[in-house]
């Protein structure tokens, strides 16, 4: 019989494998794996771990590391990702942003500000290309159609309204304008919504036509007659706007249906969008700034390691 050191019941069995038991060759403790793998430390044994830790050199730095000198400004700023300056568009506020995030406006209120508008295969009517513009309505491209076989000069409009409609604020974005600056909007029907975005165009001077399907007969029988043609999708010759560039890396030109933004590098394939990430990774090191902040961290003891320890954790902070 033998009683169990952890939680003093008897037990007559030993808990242990055989293997164990012929190894070890000594009384059993415990009553169980679960009495033998708990750990209750006395008092003499938590004083003697923390006298050890206290004087322990290795624990020393490892606190200095991080209790002691991580909350200080120079930690955080040696840590953080390098930041740019940049001035939103919206409201002309400068903020920081780090080249990982590549923010373009200050806030999710300017980015709301400028979002919406005219956006590809969105709507429910059967839209397409036609000579390079692209139409969200067969309406709309009857309409267009109609006008560049009159020579009537016209353009996708870029005016924002802003409207209010069941107490939330919204942005009207027209479809056309013509020369004199009248706004064109083509509706299938007329609807509560296509009022209010009238009303607030007039309110800020704005002359708007909005043109039903009863208004558009004289264009249908146009196309018909002219093209036809009774199902208007048919017109639509799939043609994307292509924009022609010239390749940053081999100097190549390649050709693109969607316009690349200013200031973003122009690549023709992966092959030159894998050189040109290499490229910009071996940029040159500002090596006054690196020794400088090097020196600093030494003296503050932000940092321990040596300066090939720092050259390989921080040196890419320091890129011209």
């Amino acid at each position: 019989m033998y009683i169990c050191e952890r939680c003093g019941k008897e037990f007559e069995e030993d808990y242990r494998s055989p293997i164990s038991i012929t190894k070890n060759n000594r009384i059993p403790r415990f009553c169980s794996r679960t009495c033998a793998n708990t750990r209750t430390l006395s008092e003499e044994t938590k004083l003697k771990i923390s006298n050890s830790v206290k004087t322990s050199e290795k624990a020393h730095l490892a606190n200095e590391r991080t209790k002691g000198v991580r909350r200080t400004y120079e930690w955080k700023n040696l840590h953080r990702l390098p930041r740019f300056k940049r001035i939103c568009p919206v409201c002309g506020k400068e903020f920081e942003t780090t080249e990982t995030r590549n923010k373009i406006y200050c806030s999710a209120e300017c980015w709301n500000k400028t979002s919406g508008g005219l956006k590809e295969g969105s709507g429910r009517s059967k839209s397409g290309y036609y000579k390079g513009e692209y139409y969200g309505s067969t309406y709309e491209l009857c309409w267009a159609i109609y006008n560049i076989d009159h020579n009537i000069s016209f353009r996708r409009s870029k005016i924002q309204i802003p409207y209010t409609y069941k107490g939330e604020n919204h942005i009207y974005y027209p479809d056309f304008e013509l020369e004199d600056g009248t706004i064109i909007e083509i509706k299938g029907y007329s609807t509560e919504l296509v009022k209010v975005k009238t009303e607030a165009a007039k309110s800020l001077g704005y002359k708007i036509k909005v043109l039903y399907k009863d208004n558009l007969d004289y264009v249908f029988q146009y196309i018909i007659d002219t093209y036809g043609v009774h199902q208007f999708e048919k017109l639509y010759d799939s043609s994307k706007k292509v924009f022609t560039y010239t390749c940053d890396i081999c100097g190549k030109e390649f050709k693109r249906t969607k316009e690349i933004e200013e200031g973003k590098p122009k690549l023709c394939s992966r092959e030159c969008s894998g050189k040109y990430v290499k490229r910009k990774s071996t940029k040159k090191v500002d090596m006054n700034k690196a020794s400088n902040a090097y020196k600093e961290a030494k003296s503050n003891g932000s940092f321990l390691g040596s300066w090939g320890d720092w050259e390989k954790k921080y040196l890419k902070y320091f890129l011209i």
